[in-house]
């Protein structure tokens, strides 16, 4: 049986202070940060999302090694 995670990230309370150093190393190496709506939100953009989302999913088979 697959037991499924559904994950409810906390936008709002998000504090992204943590992350900035990783921001800023991914900004340096050419990576652009942007938003659907900067996009055109259209089915092209959603799927470029969806399957750069796929290429960095890493399947789960069983319960984390300890």
């Amino acid at each position: 049986m697959v037991e499924w995670v559904k994950l409810e990230p906390d936008i709002d309370g998000f504090d992204d202070t943590r992350f900035e150093r990783h921001l800023d190393r991914a900004r340096s190496s050419g990576i652009r940060f942007t938003t659907m709506a900067a996009l055109g939100d259209a089915p092209e953009q959603r799927r470029s999302l969806y399957d750069s989302s796929w290429r960095s999913t890493i399947p789960v088979t069983g319960p984390p090694s300890r």
